[in-house]
């Protein structure tokens, strides 16, 4: 039987972190070289450094940072030698029958990784998704993101590229990619397990999602976020995220 590589992602601030920890518990083996937490994430990221680093190189070669203050999709420098250095990180993890990683930066580059994942493996997509106003307070409160700080359209606009690059991959490759609302999950953490499980064909199971996550840690204030949609210029944005969340809530869990 093939192993099965699951990869988690989507924009951060969207319980990622949360959710792959929840996973881990669960059984999906996430390597040992995993990034320490840190302002915002004090319990740990739980994502791949040598992959966020892989990840934050290609940025950097087109001037990119992992905020995208832009609607279009971005046109990133991809290199002969990158999928070889993803076969490299998918071999290194792959010591168990079931393992993978979450990278939120990966929303970016997920054509790149379906045709680079070596076809021995099963491919599995994870996308996480999260309302914008509640993403967008999260990277303001966080206060790491000076682009977002000192104009918070920047998050929304970030919130809209990555998710909308999650719904173009799924449109294409819907048998094997799932959306989970983070705040649906929170809810009914085992009811999102169950049907990662049933369509996967996957036994992931392990301990209440409250032994490892306080619900009062997840933030549901987005009034700091909310003034910012009637100024000049920005109701067609707002109008725009607004509308792909939409999208999003009716693919939950599918």
């Amino acid at each position: 039987m093939k192993k099965t590589v699951v990869i988690i992602t989507g924009m951060h601030r969207s319980g990622t972190s949360m959710f792959t920890s929840y996973l881990q518990k669960c059984g999906l083996y996430l390597g040992e070289s995993l990034l320490p937490g840190n302002t915002g994430n004090e319990r740990g990221h739980f994502e791949d450094t040598g992959v966020m680093h892989f990840h934050e190189e290609i940025l950097q070669r087109t001037g990119h940072r992992y905020i995208i203050g832009e609607m279009t999709r971005p046109v990133f420098e991809i290199r002969e030698s990158d999928p070889a250095v993803i076969s490299g990180f998918v071999g290194r993890l792959a010591q168990k029958d079931v393992f993978g990683f979450k990278e939120p930066r990966t929303s970016l580059f997920l054509d790149l990784w379906d045709r680079s994942i070596p076809k021995e493996y099963d491919k599995k997509y994870v996308f996480l998704y999260r309302n914008p106003d509640l993403v967008v307070d999260s990277l303001l409160r966080r206060g790491t993101d000076p682009d977002v700080t000192a104009n918070p359209l920047t998050g929304y606009k970030c919130w809209y590229i990555y998710n909308r690059e999650l719904l173009r991959f799924y449109r294409k490759n819907k048998s094997h990619c799932i959306f989970v609302s983070i705040d649906k999950f929170i809810q009914q953490p085992q009811v999102c397990l169950d049907r990662i499980n049933k369509k996967f064909g996957l036994q992931l199971a392990g301990p209440a999602l409250e032994s490892i996550f306080e619900k009062k840690e997840f933030k549901q204030n987005s009034e700091t976020s909310r003034k910012y949609r009637k100024r000049p210029g920005n109701a067609s944005v707002y109008f725009k995220c607004w509308l792909l969340y939409q999208k999003l809530r009716l693919l939950n869990l599918s």
